[in-house]
This record gives structure tokens, C-alpha cells and sequence, in this order.
């Protein structure tokens, strides 16, 4: 391999951007391993390690989207849990018919920068206090904390995005404000973590281990955020922890809006297309291979 292209490639997948959202994690990471350090190695190595994760946690990579007039782009990286009709939260003033949804679930490892998906106006701008559910699950949609956005466009046709919070990552970006023109692919948000689930993991482990309740981590009575079950008479056989998905956004375009992206695709913030409003397309036929 040439030099040129060994440097091309080191630059384009071995440095990035940090969001400065991100700057004041990354530092306290940085501070309590420095202190760990000090108190035992091994957990200077942990807090290291954690430091290194929270940079990619917080990594800002540039986008090239897509600007001919009518195209939608993905607000968020992440996989697409379903693409189908729902009536939009009631806050947006968009009626009470079905719409066409995009739901995108992001993971620890996706992007966690939220792109506007379309040239327009924010017309409306609300943030919704709620619970903190697994995104993933059913009561999420209508109890999780939430902000949510419409977006007008040029035409007239409106499109909304509405990003949840989850179950560790709780801080969900509220940057937006009604009347402010906004690009396609610009950036409107970035999730960031909350430390209260990690502290009560953290306390449910300490107790199941150091205290011996073997209940500690699911007791049977209430929801675990976590999922967690023990097996085993003389202790802890097994822990199964459900897939985490930190957050959820679901994007509702115009009536009749035919959708170009499946269940179970990947997409990329402010680059992939997951609509055409000026397209005639049939809906596309979707194979797993």
C-alpha cells in the first residue's frame, strides 16, 4: 500500500471530530482514571479504557448528504426497527390520522448526533418529560421522555422527527427552536448519558456479590432496567442482559409518502435516503442476504 493511501485511510476511519457536548465526560473520564490510577493500576487500566469509549461515544464525524430538492435523509444512525403507519405524538399538532414512520434504534456503538432529514423551518419545537423505558419497548413510545420537532417544508408538506430517551442514555438534546431554517444533514442534537442507571448497577452488583443478596439484580417484584435474571441454586449461573438500544427516533413523513428503507437496514445520519417526496417509486422489495 502507498503511503498516500495508507494516510488517506488513517484519516478517514482512524481520526474524527468529538462533539463539544462531549468535552466535559470526557475530561471527568480522564480525571477519574487518573485518580483509580492511583489507588490501584487495574482500575487506572478500567478508567482508561472508559475514557477511550466515551471519545468514540461522543465522535462527530461529517456527513455528505444528498440536496436535491424532495429527498429525506435519515435523522439518526442506527437500524431500522420498523417502517409502518402510526398516529404522531399528540404535542405536534399533526392529527389524529396514521402517518408513515421510520423508527431508527441506535446502540452504544452508532453515531449518537441527530441530522435535520430536510430543508425547511421548524415550525414546532416541544420537549416531554417522562420515564426512562428500554426504547425498545412497547409503553416507550407514549411515556419516555422526548423531544420533538416538525419541520415545514418549502412546499407545504410537513415531516416530524421525535427522539426518545432510554434507559442509560437519558439526556436528549433540545436545540432546536421554532422559526429557526435548518438544512438537510445539519446537526440538531447529540445524546448523551446519564450516570444514575451505572450508579444503581453498580449498587445491585455490590449487593449481589459483596453482600450475597442473591436478588439483588432482579427481585421479582419491580421492572429491571436491565433485564437481568439469575439462575442457579448456589448463585449466579448465568446473567442474561437484553440487547440495549440507548435511544429511539422515529421519523414521520407526509401522507401517502412512500418509504425507501426496510426493517433491519442500517442507516446513516444525514446520508442515507429514506425517502423521495418527489418520486413516483413503487415501494422497493427488500432481501436479507
Amino acid at each position: 500500500m502507498q503511503t498516500q493511501d495508507f494516510s488517506t485511510l488513517t484519516k478517514k476511519y482512524l481520526s474524527f471530530p468529538i462533539n463539544r457536548a462531549g468535552w466535559p465526560f470526557i475530561a471527568a473520564a480522564a480525571v477519574a482514571a487518573y485518580i483509580l490510577g492511583h489507588i490501584w493500576g487495574f482500575l487506572g487500566w478500567l478508567g482508561f479504557f472508559a475514557t477511550l469509549w466515551t471519545v468514540w461515544f461522543f465522535r462527530d464525524p461529517q456527513r455528505v448528504t444528498p440536496t436535491r430538492d424532495g429527498l429525506i435523509v435519515g435523522a439518526a444512525d442506527g437500524t431500522v426497527s420498523a417502517v409502518d403507519s402510526a398516529v404522531p405524538p399528540a404535542e405536534l399538532g399533526l392529527g389524529t390520522a396514521p402517518l408513515p414512520r421510520i423508527t431508527v434504534l441506535r446502540s452504544l456503538a452508532s453515531v449518537q448526533i441527530a441530522r435535520v432529514p430536510t430543508d425547511a423551518t421548524v415550525s414546532k419545537a416541544v420537549f416531554t418529560e417522562g420515564q426512562f423505558h428500554l426504547v425498545s419497548l412497547p409503553e416507550a413510545e407514549a411515556e419516555n421522555t422526548r423531544a420533538a420537532y416538525v419541520f415545514d417544508r418549502a412546499n407545504g408538506a410537513k415531516v416530524a422527527v421525535v427522539q426518545y430517551a432510554g434507559a442509560i442514555a437519558r439526556d436528549v438534546a433540545f436545540d432546536l427552536t421554532e422559526g429557526q431554517k435548518v438544512v438537510a444533514g445539519e446537526r440538531f442534537g447529540v445524546l448523551r448519558f446519564n450516570v444514575e442507571p451505572i450508579k444503581q448497577l453498580g449498587d445491585k452488583l455490590y449487593r449481589r456479590f459483596f453482600k450475597g443478596e442473591k436478588d439483588a439484580l432482579c427481585d421479582g417484584t419491580t421492572a429491571c432496567n436491565l433485564k437481568c435474571c439469575l439462575n442457579g441454586k448456589n448463585g449466579l449461573s448465568s446473567l442474561h442482559l437484553r440487547s440495549h438500544h440507548l435511544s429511539r427516533i422515529d421519523l414521520y413523513l407526509p401522507a401517502g409518502t412512500t418509504t425507501l428503507v426496510a426493517a433491519g437496514q442500517s442507516i446513516v445520519a444525514g446520508e442515507t435516503v429514506v425517502a423521495d417526496l418527489a418520486s413516483t417509486e413503487a415501494a422497493r422489495p427488500f432481501e436479507t442476504r
